[in-house]
């Protein structure tokens, strides 16, 4: 199958500046990435979803919650390289961060907006590590790596937004450090930290 980045034409129109062994463009080029007609389809189906009768129980929002996230992965993930181990494990953790019996009542189901700032965060960094998830009350999700008295945890927001956390042993003491971020500066916003040790790859 040829790959959606092998013609020069596309490459330049996505705002791709190059290809190896990691990729790197700018962000209208990412943001072109992802407003294919699929995702145009995918907005157009969460819209019909918000319009529909105001009252839900909570069990159908979360049901409504999982399944526009499921459809949007299914309709990025050949230009995001999903592999299908990992699609079979992202779903099954959206299963657990939606589940009915222990959500807490009012909580808000995940947002589109969030779950499209993940996905395209997980397309920027290339973590062979895959993250945890969860949840936080207003409906964004949370993509947290331990490695070992480390941790990382990446909330997203819609519109590419992002806020890291982390906690690391220093001297005996905890230290914790924390900053607002994009998908793209966030690995450098983080390279201080030497993020590899959580996110699995090799280092730059």
């Amino acid at each position: 199958m040829t790959s959606i980045f092998g013609n020069a034409a596309i490459r330049q129109s996505l705002g791709i500046t190059g290809l190896g062994q990691s990729l790197s463009f700018d962000a209208a080029g990412t943001k072109a990435l992802f407003q294919s007609t699929e995702e145009k389809n995918f907005t157009a189906s969460s819209a019909a979803l918000a319009s529909a009768p105001a009252i839900k129980s909570t069990e159908e929002r979360l049901f409504d919650a999982k399944a526009s996230a499921k459809i949007y992965t299914a309709q990025v993930e050949v230009a995001m390289r999903i592999n299908e181990n990992w699609r079979k494990q992202l779903f099954r953790q959206i299963d657990s961060v939606l589940d009915a019996d222990e959500w807490m009542l009012g909580d808000e189901p995940l947002t589109t907006e969030s779950y499209q700032t993940f996905l395209r965060l997980m397309f920027i960094i290339q973590p062979r590590i895959k993250p945890g998830l969860g949840m936080t009350s207003d409906g964004n999700l949370m993509a947290i790596w331990q490695a070992d008295d480390m941790r990382l945890t990446i909330y997203c927001f819609g519109d590419d937004d992002l806020r890291y956390v982390l906690s690391y042993m220093e001297e005996g003491k905890r230290r914790t450090a924390a900053a607002d971020a994009s998908i793209f500066n966030v690995r450098k916003l983080l390279a201080v930290f030497q993020p590899d040790k959580w996110f699995g790859n090799e280092p730059a």
